[in-house]
């Protein structure tokens, strides 16, 4: 269905167009636009922004969105604002939970957690609830003690824990909804002389949420079993991150070592960190952590009898300025050198560059980095040039993203204006013809994304305002463009909720969108791509 989103000034319309190759000037697009289907589009009754949503999984795996408004603040502590959940399904159910602290588990959720503050008379107490989309909300339940300060939520999917920001707080709130949905509620004893400011107090959950981490003022840490009320005392260790197969911790004296919840049992992984040493990378399978330190960059297994400690490089190294989720390669510095090593140890190190300034745009999974030899100073954070192992292919761009075979890397070239607008290039990295490795895909392009069946999904045609702006769809491999939704909209970001949560459709994309001008409140539109031509 196409249709008119008058409030918005958003003339959603279809293209229909004969067969063309397009011109920028005098230099044609490599594609040709094609005629477009019927497209399915539902303008959502929420506002906000898709970097601060939250997904949300609801019976029968039903997937919703969960927003805040007012936005949060990455600094905000407690989150207070009015949640608004909507389905992504018709007849898209739409619930409001008035303004309160608001707190949310790692998306995909089955739910979130809101407490109900007390009034500035400070006389009542807070009041905390445990939600799920299109379930009643689990309370509210009267906080059993007053919390000392500004009340602090740690939030897992079926537990909510509460207490004050000051170090003057008697006990922490424990709501936990148990296997047959029943509620338990009760206190348990604050760790004494635990001072929140110093992050001491409840932390966090292990994976299974069987366990809450519980650190006390004498800078132990307690491993605290929710459901049996056993605690174990694992000593003065600083936190690493959770596993499938325990909580990775580091001991005051380097030492990285694995917690495991059945056995309640902690094992050394046979390294030692100085320092300067610092983890730089998990492998895919979560089998094993790379270190990197003084002694070079390790790879330790995670899993008891999974083999020794293997050296991947043994020179010095410290690490990159460079984040990401488990990986197939890590970066780190060697010297001046940045290099780039296989996390499973098979592939021996790769030198990328000899210069200290660079950026880094993009990693692949196959280990491809594009990066810039410009710093951040001289265009801004993310403009520069851009080059893949040593070859050049952008000048002065931005928003580097590879295609989902990690064999083309797409780019906005002469991006670096006010607007962010630029031509849309592809570079194919096996090419061996330098004039022959560029294709031209579209003009005046404001924001793009890859989707994972590898085509694009772009607005463009944005040189002025106007109803030839549109949203359009690129399939690289077929060099053919489509017009989804012509007229005066921005389109500002997107979700492909299917990299969250599998099971929902992956031609069904959360689109963030505004007015032309981008002036008003960023709205959520959900659209059905047509299918991929075979």
């Amino acid at each position: 269905m196409v249709g008119k989103f008058a409030a918005y000034g958003l003339l959603a319309g279809l293209s229909v167009l004969s067969a063309c190759s397009e011109l920028v000037g005098d230099e044609p697009l490599e594609v040709t636009r094609i005629e477009g289907g019927s497209l399915s589009t539902t303008l959502l009754p929420i506002e906000g922004r898709l970097r601060a949503a939250h997904i949300l999984l609801g019976p029968s795996e039903q997937v919703s969105v969960a927003l805040i408004s007012p936005e949060p603040e990455a600094t905000d502590d407690p989150v207070v604002g009015k949640v608004q959940v909507v389905a992504l399904d018709p007849p898209y159910a739409h619930v409001e939970v008035p303004e309160r602290a608001v707190a949310f588990p790692a998306s995909p959720a089955h739910g979130f957690c809101t407490a109900q503050l007390p009034s500035s008379s400070g006389f009542d107490l807070p009041r905390y609830s445990l939600h799920r989309p299109g379930l009643p909300e689990d309370g509210p339940y009267t906080a059993l003690a007053q919390p000392s300060g500004k009340v602090k939520l740690l939030c897992g999917e079926r537990t909510l824990v509460a207490f004050g920001s000051s170090r003057d707080n008697i006990g922490i709130d424990l709501v936990r909804r148990q296997p047959d949905g029943t509620i338990s509620h009760r206190i348990l004893p604050w760790p004494l002389d635990a001072d929140p400011a110093w992050d001491q107090g409840p932390y966090a959950y292990d994976d299974s949420e069987r366990v809450l981490f519980i650190m006390g003022g004498d800078i132990t840490t307690r491993a605290y079993y929710i459901d049996t009320d056993e605690t174990v005392n694992l000593g003065v260790v600083y936190w690493g991150a959770t596993t499938k197969s325990g909580q990775l911790f580091v001991d005051p004296d380097g030492l990285p070592l694995l917690y495991d919840i059945p056995s309640r049992k902690s094992r050394y992984l046979g390294v030692r960190l100085s320092a300067d040493g610092a983890v730089v990378g998990t492998d895919p399978d979560a089998q094993a952590i790379l270190t990197c330190d003084w002694d070079g960059l390790r790879r330790v297994p995670i899993f008891a009898g999974a083999g020794p400690v293997a050296v991947i490089d043994p020179e010095p190294c410290r690490p990159s300025d460079w984040s990401a989720a488990p990986q197939k390669s890590v970066l780190y510095y060697v010297g001046n050198q940045l290099r780039q090593a296989d996390t499973s140890g098979k592939s021996p190190p790769v030198i990328l560059t000899n210069f200290l300034g660079q950026q880094l745009y993009a990693l692949c999974d196959d280990g491809a980095l594009a990066y810039s030899l410009d710093p951040p100073e001289r265009y801004g954070r993310g403009v520069g040039d851009g080059y893949l192992a040593g070859r050049k292919f952008m000048d002065r761009g931005r928003d580097v993203r590879f295609s989902p075979d990690c064999q083309h890397v797409y780019f906005k070239e002469n991006a670096a204006t006010l607007r962010r607008l630029g031509q849309l290039r592809s570079f194919h990295r096996a090419a061996t013809d330098q004039t022959t490795a560029f294709t031209r895909l579209a003009d005046n392009v404001g924001f793009y994304n890859v989707l994972d069946d590898g085509r694009l999904l772009l607005n463009d045609n944005l040189a002025t305002v106007g109803d030839h702006n549109r949203i359009s769809l690129i399939d690289p491999d077929k060099r053919t463009t489509q017009t989804l939704l012509s007229g005066q909209v921005a389109l500002l970001s997107l979700l492909q909720v299917s990299r969250t949560v599998p099971t929902f459709p992956a031609d069904r994309i959360l689109l963030e969108v505004d007015n032309a001008e981008i002036t008003g409140p960023r709205r959520m539109m959900l659209i059905q791509v047509p299918p991929k031509a075979p």
